[in-house]
């Protein structure tokens, strides 16, 4: 059996070019399987504060919003989350950014670089290989969600793992996620970077809209998925 490829996520990044170049980091990756199409891949960049770029000064953008990227080869999305929902003493002219200003289309087109990275991993599937992985912290979690339509493949570094010594257990408490929301006839779903949880192989609960909830998913009470019913899996690197 051919040791596992996970995704590298030191070494992967989304770009663009053009007559200014950007690049990110990867904070999470999506593979979307669905009969009779092609696979979907999709990213999700780690968020930065927006700043206004090559400004001579004044570089923080007011108000203050975290900029983060959502990205395939043909669909991009920018998240523009404000950090403060009241947003006092915003002059009446620019009132609109009140609102969510998030943007999706194919801004980038041709220019757009999903590089994804890979290296070796070793699977780790009980409590004792788990508790190890506290002395060389360095963990890839796995959900794979089986809908009646798709099938959805979240790869992602774990950034927070608790231990519980007497009683073996362990939780992990990471994100964001690159996370897909179903509609109600579960044919459709949008993304929505979030958070994740778990204690077990076979279920998670997610909070939706990392990190400050701003938008609303109506079809989840308190934007949360409870006892989602998945597969998963844990590598650390070779």
């Amino acid at each position: 059996m051919k040791d596992p490829q996970i995704v590298d996520f030191n070494k992967s990044s989304v770009s663009w070019s053009g007559e200014s170049t950007g690049i990110f980091k990867l904070a999470s990756t999506l593979s979307v399987f669905c009969k009779g199409s092609e696979t979907d891949t999709f990213v999700l960049a780690e968020h930065v504060l927006a700043g206004n770029v090559y400004a001579k000064k004044g570089l923080i953008k007011k108000p203050p919003y975290l900029f983060q990227l959502v990205a395939s080869s043909k669909y991009q999305k920018i998240l523009r989350t404000d950090l403060d929902s009241d947003m006092p003493g915003i002059p009446r002219r620019i009132s609109s950014r009140r609102q969510i200003l998030d943007s999706e289309g194919n801004f980038f087109k041709d220019n757009i670089n999903v590089d994804i990275q890979h290296k070796l991993g070793d699977s780790i599937n009980n409590f004792y290989r788990i508790k190890k992985c506290t002395t060389a912290f360095s963990l890839n979690g796995c959900l794979s969600i089986h809908t009646g339509h798709h099938n959805f493949i979240i790869e992602f570094p774990i950034r927070h793992l608790n231990i519980e010594m007497k009683k073996e257990k362990w939780q992990v408490e990471t994100g964001p996620i690159l996370f897909p929301v179903l509609s109600e006839n579960k044919k459709e779903y949008s993304l929505s970077p979030s958070f994740v949880f778990f204690g077990s192989l076979n279920k998670a609960d997610v909070f939706l809209d990392y990190p400050l909830k701003r938008r609303i998913f109506p079809q989840h009470k308190d934007n949360v998925v409870s006892d989602l019913k998945c597969n998963i899996s844990l590598f650390q690197e070779q």
